[in-house]
C-alpha cells in the first residue's frame, strides 16, 4: 500500500574449502627425515543460512516507524590429519572441530520531522550471538564449550540545522552487555552510556567542516567465529567490555559536483581494547586468546579525493596513516590455557604498538565509461607493514616458543581489473581479473611467523552473465 512496505528475504550458502594448509606437522618435522617444516592437510565444510525481514509503515500523522530482524545460522566441520606420515591411518582426514553459530537480531526504529529543520530518531535493538564448538580429538576425550553474548540497546539521536551554515548532530546510546560460558554457568555483565555529537560548519558553499566526539562500547565476542589451520582457541569470557573515547576533524572541499577532497583526523582512546593474540605457541601450534590492553590510543590521519575529469573518464584515491600504541603497561597479561595444561595460565605478551594494524594505507581506482553502456573500472588498494607476533626458529626449544619481540610484515599492492558490457536489453556480461600482478605472501611456509598478512591467492579470473529481469 501506500504507506506500508515489507522486505523479506533469505540466503542459503554452501561453501567448502578442501586440500588447505592444517597443523604444523612436528611428526613430519621431527621423523620425516628431511628436516624441512611439514603441515597436515584440512579441509572445511560450511552452511550458512540467514533470514530477513523488515516492516516500514509511513505513519499518516507524520513520522515514520521501522522493525526488522535477521536470524542467521552456521554449521562448520574441520577435517585434517593427525600427520602427513604413513603412520597407521593417522594421515587419514577425519573430524577434529565441530562448530555451530546461531544469531538473532532484531530492531525497531522511530523517526520524525521536527518543522523545516530538525530530524528526532529513536530506537531498541537486541542481538544474541551463541557459538558452541566440539573438539574431536583421538588422543583425548571429546570436549565441548558454548559462549554466548547478548546485548540490549536503546538510542535517541537529534539532527538539527541550526543556520544554513551550522548544523548539530547529537545523540545517546545505552547498551546493556551479557557474556560467558554457558555450560561453565559463568557470565559476565556491563553497562554503558554513549553520548555523540558532531558540529557541522559551512562557511561557504565549496566548505565543509565537522567536529566529531563520541564513546563506544564492544563487548568480546566469541572466539570460535575463527577457527583456522590446526590453532586452539581460547573463551571469550576471561575479557572485558572494550570502550572508547574519540575526538575527531573532519573537512571537506567540493567546488563543484566533479571534485570532492576531504581530510579526517582522529583520536581514540581505549580502556580494556579488546584484541586476539597468540598467547601460546607449542611444536608451532598456536593458543589464540581474547584479552584486553588496559590503555591504548589510537591516531588516524586519512586523505581521500574523487574527480571526474569529463563524462567518459573519473578517478578516486585514499592514504591514510595510523599510529596505535600501548599507553599503559608494555607487559600486558593475557589468561591462556596451554595445551599441556589443565587450568589458565597467566601469560605476559609484552606490546608496544598494538599488532595486526598496518601502519599505512592507501587506494586509488580508475573508471571510463565507453559508449554503448560499457564500463571499464582499474583499482589498486595498500596495505603497509604491520607488527606481528613471531615464534622460535627450533619448535622443540622450550615449552613455549612465543618470542617477546614483535616482527614486521611486509607491504603490497593489489590490484584487480573489472568490465560490464550490455548485451540486447536483458543481458550484460560481466567480467575482470584479481590480483593482476600476481602479488602473494613473502614468507608463505615460514611456521616462525605463521600470519596470514598478505594475498593467499594469486591471480585470478572471473567472466559471468547478469540477467535483468525489470528491463
Amino acid at each position: 500500500g501506500r504507506n506500508h512496505r515489507i522486505d523479506l528475504g533469505g540466503t542459503y550458502i554452501a561453501e567448502d574449502t578442501l586440500e588447505a594448509r592444517g597443523a604444523f606437522d612436528v611428526l613430519a618435522y621431527s621423523f620425516g627425515g628431511t628436516g624441512d617444516p611439514a603441515w597436515t592437510r584440512e579441509d572445511t565444510l560450511l552452511d550458512r543460512t540467514e533470514y530477513r525481514a523488515g516492516w516500514e509503515w509511513k505513519i499518516p500523522s507524520g513520522g515514520r516507524l521501522a522493525v526488522r530482524g535477521l536470524k542467521a545460522e552456521r554449521d562448520q566441520s574441520v577435517l585434517s590429519q593427525m600427520t602427513v606420515l604413513d603412520v597407521g591411518n593417522f594421515n587419514e582426514i577425519f573430524e577434529r572441530f565441530r562448530i555451530r553459530e546461531e544469531n538473532d537480531w532484531a530492531a525497531a526504529t522511530w523517526s520524525r520531522s521536527l518543522g523545516l529543520s530538525a530530524m528526532l530518531e529513536a530506537g531498541i535493538e537486541t542481538d544474541d550471538q551463541e557459538v558452541g564448538a566440539l573438539t574431536l580429538d583421538p588422543m583425548e576425550p571429546p570436549t565441548s564449550g558454548v559462549d554466548y553474548i547478548q546485548r540490549r540497546s536503546a538510542h535517541a539521536d537529534l539532527d538539527w540545522t541550526v543556520h544554513p551554515k551550522l548544523a548539530l548532530q547529537l545523540g545517546m546510546r545505552y547498551d546493556d552487555f551479557a557474556w560467558g560460558a554457558q555450560e561453565l554457568g559463568i557470565e559476565k555483565e556491563d553497562q554503558v552510556t554513549s553520548p555523540r555529537a558532531t558540529l557541522q560548519f559551512l562557511p561557504s558553499p565549496a566548505w565543509t567542516f565537522r567536529l566529531i566526539a563520541g564513546k563506544t562500547a564492544r563487548a568480546p565476542k566469541p572466539i570460535f567465529t575463527e577457527v583456522c589451520c590446526g590453532q586452539k582457541y581460547q573463551r571469550s569470557y576471561t575479557s572485558d567490555l572494550e570502550t572508547g573515547t574519540t575526538f575527531g576533524f573532519e573537512s571537506e572541499y567540493q567546488p563543484s559536483p566533479d571534485l570532492r577532497i576531504s581530510l579526517y583526523a582522529a583520536r581514540t582512546d581505549f580502556d580494556d581494547y579488546l584484541i586476539k593474540v597468540v598467547g601460546w605457541s607449542q611444536f608451532y601450534i598456536q593458543t589464540y586468546t581474547l584479552g584486553n590492553i588496559p590503555e591504548a590510543r589510537a591516531e588516524t590521519l586519512e586523505m581521500a579525493f574523487n574527480w571526474t575529469a569529463n563524462r567518459r573518464v573519473s578517478f578516486d584515491g585514499s592514504i591514510g596513516w595510523l599510529t596505535f600504541m600501548n599507553t599503559g603497561d608494555p607487559d600486558v597479561v593475557f589468561q591462556v590455557t596451554p595445551p599441556s595444561f589443565a587450568s589458565p595460565q597467566d601469560q605476559i605478551v609484552p606490546i608496544h604498538r598494538v599488532p595486526y594494524q598496518p601502519v599505512r594505507t592507501g587506494s586509488f581506482g580508475m573508471n571510463f565509461s565507453l559508449p554503448r553502456g560499457i564500463s571499464i573500472a582499474a583499482g589498486g588498494s595498500y596495505t603497509g607493514r604491520m607488527p606481528i607476533q613471531q615464534y622460535n626458529q627450533d619448535p622443540t626449544a622450550a615449552q613455549n616458543i612465543l618470542l617477546p619481540e614483535m616482527r614486521s610484515s611486509g607491504d603490497f599492492w593489489l590490484v584487480n581489473l573489472s568490465f560490464r558490457a550490455p548485451i540486447g536489453k536483458h543481458l550484460t556480461l560481466e567480467g575482470g581479473v584479481a590480483n593482476l600482478t600476481n602479488k602473494l605472501q613473502t614468507d608463505l611456509g615460514d611456521p616462525t611467523t605463521d600470519y596470514n598478512w598478505g594475498p593467499l591467492n594469486g591471480k585470478s579470473y572471473r567472466l559471468g552473465l547478469r540477467y535483468h529481469l525489470d528491463r
